[in-house]
């Protein structure tokens, strides 16, 4: 039997993070079929053979074709990991979130989305028939450079970071989670936020000069004392500065310094901070 691998999803939860619809692309040997679904039947296609059959619409090389180009056009290489709503950070209340899957990538939202996600929708709509989505996916638009700070988008990172006695104490197996399962899960997060803080320094040009915004402020361009900074009265953009360097002293090769900062408190500390300043500002 040919292994079935997903090539695409997109999900969306209500408030209380349970699934409305979900549509998904699915690799089955040399074919692939979308399938779109809503409710109870997310729940019942692992349980019904018959349902995931029936469920199941092969698409032929034209709909592929016109999904790739949808797809590249969309680029979710140049969007953002997370689209929270940036006043309510813990749950959606009375809203909706979704998660979307692709090309080794993923994004999700609660409340807002990227620009362009209503778009892909409607494309999605008009490849294979998927009449429902279109309105499941019907967001406001977040973190337009101009008219939103979109270094809030950061502040979901929060919840990964670790000070250096929580890390003892789940290294020391005084935690329900494992040090493995932890490191691994910080790894992960290191992909998404770097790719995120490269994302940023591109479309904010000022901030690719972290060196002069740091020197500005008195700090020195070296990873260990950056660490022990106190950063309590740090405005926004040298924060940012503070993980585009970190994220560039990343790239030295053998370097773990940027994982590193999830599990020391340093990124408890300059998230924090970040979340001070943005409401200051």
């Amino acid at each position: 039997m040919d292994k079935k691998e997903a090539i695409f999803s997109i999900e969306v939860c209500d408030a209380w993070n349970m699934p409305i619809c979900r549509f998904e692309i699915i690799q089955d040997g040399a074919r692939c079929f979308s399938r779109y679904v809503e409710r109870l039947q997310i729940f019942n296609l692992n349980l019904d053979k018959d349902l995931d059959k029936a469920t199941r619409v092969y698409a032929n090389d034209g709909q592929r074709q016109a999904f790739e180009r949808t797809m590249e056009e969309f680029d979710i290489e140049d969007r953002y990991t997370y689209y929270p709503n940036c006043d309510i950070r813990s749950m959606t209340l009375g809203g909706m979130s979704w998660v979307m899957s692709y090309n080794g990538r993923q994004i999700q939202g609660a409340n807002f989305a990227p620009e362009g996600l209503h778009e892909l929708a409607l494309n999605l709509q008009g490849i294979f028939g998927v009449d429902g989505l279109p309105s499941f996916l019907d967001f406001p638009e977040g973190f337009d450079v101009k008219d939103c700070p979109d270094s809030r988008v950061f502040l979901d990172y929060g919840i990964h970071t670790y000070n250096s006695k929580e890390y003892h104490e789940i290294k020391e197996g005084n935690a329900e989670i494992g040090l493995e399962e932890l490191n691994t899960k910080i790894d992960a997060v290191s992909k998404d936020m770097l790719h995120d803080i490269r994302l940023y320094a591109e479309k904010h040009p000022d901030v690719e000069d972290y060196a002069t915004i740091l020197q500005k402020n008195g700090i020195k361009l070296d990873a260990e004392k950056m660490k022990v900074l106190e950063v309590d009265r740090l405005d926004a953009e040298c924060i940012m500065a503070l993980f585009v360097a970190t994220s560039r002293m990343d790239h030295v090769e053998g370097s773990d310094c940027f994982s590193t900062c999830f599990k020391d408190g340093t990124f408890q500390a300059w998230l924090e901070r970040l979340a001070d300043a943005t409401v200051e500002n």
